[in-house]
């Protein structure tokens, strides 16, 4: 049986100007990992361990009190403002996130990534990926294929493989999105995937405070 992380990041106290910040960000989490912890009982019959990570708290503090109240109680959070990167690029600052936690994702056989903000509407996604182990995305609705970051699956070693060939400076320079970036990846290294056509989750855009469905 592959281990499964599942890996939530988090940032509660953003640097980025573009991020909205304080009790609406907080309210956003809280309903974001209320709906999703609606299904632990599926992850804990895979044996899924879950993590949460803050990448905008000093190490040992806690989380606000509301996100906390949200937890089951094998949920295991970690904190760190180890964040340099994010406040210019928010690709980039996943994946200083990934590669802060890599010596623990390397102890797994797959991640399942999700962004809490996002209000999760089924499980439809996840039980796939539980039920045939396997890269698992979604594809943005640009001309440009790319694939969606706030919810995938991918296999622990490619994407260790993927983080420690990045130049984050680079790719703060030239604006690369992670979204782009890793699908190229992928496909330029022959990396097999699968897709589903939709998330199925609620991801609200701050800039015109709107929800769509994707």
């Amino acid at each position: 049986m592959n281990k499964i992380l599942c890996l939530m990041p988090i940032c509660t106290n953003p640097s980025n100007e573009m991020s909205n910040v304080g009790q609406e960000r907080i309210q956003q989490y809280v309903n974001g990992f209320a709906k999703f912890f609606e299904n632990i009982n599926t992850l804990n019959d895979h044996n899924v361990d879950i993590l949460v990570f803050d990448n905008s708290i000093a190490e040992n503090e806690k989380l606000p009190q509301e996100i906390l109240n949200t937890f089951p109680s094998n949920v295991h959070a970690l904190t760190s403002n180890q964040n340099k990167y994010g406040k210019y690029n928010k690709g980039a600052g996943l994946i200083e996130t990934w590669i802060y936690l890599q010596n623990r994702i390397s102890q797994y056989d797959y991640l399942i990534h999700f962004e809490p903000r996002q209000l999760l509407l089924n499980f439809n996604f996840i039980n796939h990926f539980l039920n045939n182990n396997s890269n698992l995305f979604t594809m943005g609705n640009s001309n440009v294929k790319h694939f969606n970051t706030g919810l995938f699956t991918i296999n622990c070693d490619s994407l260790i493989k993927y983080i420690n060939q990045v130049d984050l400076n680079l790719m703060v320079f030239k604006q690369t999105s992670i979204e782009y970036d890793i699908y190229y990846y992928f496909v330029k290294n022959e990396i097999p995937f699968f897709l589903k056509d939709k998330m199925e989750l609620i991801w609200h855009d701050i800039f015109t405070n709107t929800n769509f469905l994707i």
